[in-house]
């Protein structure tokens, strides 16, 4: 009886470990379940990605500039006024210039709804800022900051 025991057992181990070449290349297989690596198709049309723009108008006026030391770089932090409360969502975008040496931004933000109160002018202070890195500021003589109405420079 035990010889028959041993026997089935012996034949199923068998045929189970005949099966570990199919296995190990199977979905079945945890070992297998994040290591599939595929390359898909972008549908996105050539060129979608360079004629997409920042539609987003300057802000009307740089009340404010300061250029702030950091570690590895610096801080380019502006303060813009709005025409009215509400505008939100600033970001300094960097753009190319023709000058040697001078790095500009635009003080970018997204309007608010028409109708929004005008307020006070503290009120509708928006102060926004960018991290530099010191191999960007490499051959950097004068940075400005770009509004609708006006921009500040600075000079090292």
């Amino acid at each position: 009886m035990r010889r028959i025991i041993r026997s089935a057992v012996f034949v199923t181990a068998a045929v189970s470990l005949t099966a570990c070449g199919s296995i190990r290349e199977s979905r079945v297989n945890p070992m297998n379940w994040f290591n599939y690596e595929r390359q898909e198709e972008r549908l996105t049309p050539e060129g979608a990605l360079e004629t997409a723009k920042d539609i987003r108008p300057l802000i009307s006026q740089v009340a404010d500039m300061r250029i702030e030391r950091a570690p590895g770089g610096a801080i380019v932090r502006a303060t813009g006024l709005p025409q009215t409360q509400g505008f939100h969502t600033a970001e300094l975008i960097e753009v190319e210039t023709e000058t040697r040496g001078l790095l500009a931004f635009e003080f970018k933000v997204v309007p608010p709804r028409p109708g929004a109160p005008v307020g006070s002018a503290p009120s509708r202070e928006i102060t926004v800022g960018t991290f530099v890195s010191d191999i960007a500021l490499q051959g950097i003589t004068a940075i400005e900051v770009r509004g609708q109405d006006n921009l500040r420079r600075t000079r090292r």
